[in-house]
């Protein structure tokens, strides 16, 4: 009986100290919430301040538009039959940019916030991904503020800095990482959301300013015709937008409205993270398979019919980035659709060849199957296209091809390959196995072989004729 009443006494003792320290713990969790919110409302009140004090006009670079220094062949080059290959070694430029990389930061998402008065967007399409997350009502306040100048843009940041903004963050944090979304992607998340809350056009910029920065990306807001435009810090380049730099980060405003630019000036974090245009694995989107099938007939007679699936979804999101460095394409990923598709497509042409023999299926494919059209005539503009892309339109020009080839000698070989930049022209180089007959060059103490898909009917080893041969630069990915 003692043992007995010694066990339950020990025991209510130990459930009394459990929950004294449960209490002690919750009250120093609460303790240093209410210490990291203090904190970080003092950071924003400063950081508003700074608006006003390092506001000015700044003059904007002109877009970098991406226009090759000559026009690019209107139609696509055929070689006759009758053509002899060259040997020929060229002279290069080799390539000195810095490697493509991916350096990211977490961001430090700050704690959840517990409110009563929420909303909830009713759920809506992002890309084919439903989307339904909640808000206070409060987030929606700054939407009345007057945004046309400095100060006006310091109280929204303010405003919006004490709502209840941290389960918004944290939800489109977490919704970005399930679908394996990049940088650019997140920031049309960002917008799609923005949307479904009515947001004003003119407040749109300001609000999703304030949801990167507080989502750990580099973005700022500034004023043109007084109103409000986004501003993003990039690694790399964005073509067709105006910049300025800072720092050694170039700063892109993605509204094209003309106008002298104002905005505030200040140091860009070491933890926050420059939008990075890599794409180098899948976006997880709900699948809206396209079949589209291609034929042609090949330089033995034989006729080659490839079905071909792929994810329109994935398509329509790659539309709305914008463009950039030609390397970013060719590192880029696809729909798992599109890669499970083309493997079990090609996988009767790849059996039993060898490395070469791959390479020359392949340059045939991409050369014959897919119709040759200049940018300037399809689009309008130069716009280089994701391997999806490629496949989508009905048309393709060099950049896209080389894109496109260069992703399915990576898929069924294990062939190095570099990019041959020529003024008016792109092509690739292949270092292959055993030496090939024909024009190549020098890179890095190997030999690589030119592959053309642009040139139709050529095998490897040639090149288009107008290519201007006295200054090839070779790009490295």
């Amino acid at each position: 009986m003692r043992i007995l009443i010694t066990v339950l006494l020990l025991a209510g003792a130990t459930a009394c100290m459990s929950q004294d320290f449960s209490d002690q713990f919750n009250q120093f969790k609460t303790g240093n919430e209410r210490a990291y919110d203090k904190l970080v409302r003092q950071r924003d009140s400063i950081f508003a301040k700074s608006i006003v004090d390092n506001w000015k006009s700044l003059q904007l670079e002109q877009p970098e538009e991406k226009i090759a220094e000559e026009p690019k062949p209107e139609a696509q080059p055929v070689a006759e039959p009758s053509l002899e290959l060259m040997e020929v070694q060229h002279k290069v430029i080799a390539d000195e940019r810095p490697k493509l990389m991916r350096s990211f930061n977490q961001p430090k998402l700050e704690y959840d916030e517990e409110y009563d008065d929420f909303e909830k967007v009713e759920s809506y399409e992002f890309h084919g991904e439903s989307i339904s997350l909640r808000y206070s009502a409060q987030f929606l306040s700054a939407n009345d503020l007057s945004v046309s100048d400095e100060f006006g843009l310091s109280k929204a940041w303010q405003t919006l800095s004490r709502s209840p903004y941290q389960n918004i963050v944290k939800s489109l944090y977490e919704k970005a990482q399930e679908m394996n979304l990049p940088d650019y992607g997140y920031l049309l998340l960002t917008e799609s959301f923005l949307d479904q809350l009515n947001i004003s056009e003119a407040h749109k910029p300001v609000y999703q300013w304030f949801l990167l920065q507080k989502s750990g990306y580099v973005a700022r807001v500034g004023l043109i015709n007084k109103k409000p435009v986004l501003v993003i810090g990039c690694y790399g380049k964005i073509y067709g937008k105006r910049f300025y730099s800072q720092s050694g980060v170039n700063y892109y405003v993605l509204s094209d409205v003309p106008g002298q630019f104002e905005s505030f000036q200040s140091e860009t974090s070491e933890e926050s993270n420059l939008f990075d245009f890599s794409l180098s694995s899948e976006i997880k989107l709900p699948l809206d398979p396209i079949k589209k099938n291609f034929n042609y007939l090949q330089k033995s007679g034989k006729d080659v019919s490839i079905d071909i699936y792929f994810n329109q979804n994935m398509v329509e999101m790659l539309g709305d980035f914008p463009q950039c460095d030609l390397r970013y394409y060719l590192t880029s990923s696809s729909s798992d659709l599109m890669k499970k598709s083309v493997q079990k497509s090609f996988e009767i042409h790849m059996t039993g060849k060898s490395e070469v023999e791959r390479v020359q299926f392949l340059l045939e494919f991409v050369q014959k199957a897919i119709d040759y059209q200049s940018d300037k005539i399809q689009f309008g503009k130069e716009k280089v296209m994701y391997p999806e892309e490629v496949l989508f339109y009905d048309f393709a020009d060099c950049d896209d091809r080389v894109v496109l080839l260069n992703y399915l000698i990576k898929t069924f070989t294990d062939v190095p390959v570099v990019v041959v930049s020529f003024p008016q022209h792109v092509a690739l180089a292949v270092r292959l196995p055993s030496p090939t007959f024909g024009e190549t060059i020098s890179y890095k103490g190997y030999t690589f072989t030119f592959c053309d898909p642009t040139y139709l009917n050529s095998p490897l080893g040639s090149v288009i004729p107008q290519a201007d041969r006295s200054k090839i630069e070779v790009i490295e990915f």
